[in-house]
């Protein structure tokens, strides 16, 4: 899980951190191009007994998304 002064930013970009799962919400635009919907974007935090979803910053996610590449299974 993130520490309370690492940006989302920093977090999604470190390469040294455990898969995660997200969920995000997305748009189709009339274009064929998506756009990930703000306030949407969310992360499960497994500790083991208890998990619940925590929101992560949209734009910060989409970022990582685009610089990683998109791997569709």
């Amino acid at each position: 899980m993130k520490s309370k002064d690492m940006t989302w930013a920093q977090y999604l970009s470190n390469k040294n951190v455990r898969p995660k799962t997200f969920n995000i919400t997305v748009q189709r635009k009339t274009d064929g191009r998506f756009e990930v919907i703000g306030n949407q974007a969310f992360m499960l935090d497994n500790r083991g007994r208890s998990a619940s979803w925590e929101r992560v910053s949209s734009r910060d996610l989409a970022r990582a998304i685009r610089n990683s590449g998109l791997a569709s299974k």
